[in-house]
């Protein structure tokens, strides 16, 4: 991932995979009490994060998680939860100069 001087900024602030495991939580949360509304947004928003920061990985997981639960297909959600964690884990985030190949 290689981030303009703006996002990186953010990304040190917020230390962008931390605020990710958080959401993936509240996710499974959701999911344990049935709250597919908490899980389409959260879902929507995951996706929208992925395309803003160039994760298309993380965007389609977001994708899948906010149809599955408009549709409240509870194992699909479930899966999608755990190949989203996975993903975040092995996300490392790299700066790059701008001009650098």
């Amino acid at each position: 991932f290689q981030a303009e001087d703006g996002i990186r900024d953010l990304v040190r602030s917020r230390g962008l995979g931390d605020v990710y495991k958080r959401q993936i939580q509240t996710m499974g949360k959701s999911l344990e009490v049935g709250d597919f509304e908490t899980l389409q947004r959260l879902g929507h928003s995951m996706k929208g994060s992925g395309v803003s920061f160039g994760f298309d990985t993380m965007s389609n997981i977001g994708k899948s998680i906010e149809q599955a639960a408009k549709e409240r297909r509870i194992e699909e959600i479930r899966s999608s939860l755990t190949e989203l964690s996975d993903y975040i884990g092995r996300v490392n985030v790299v700066f790059v100069e701008k001009g650098s190949p």
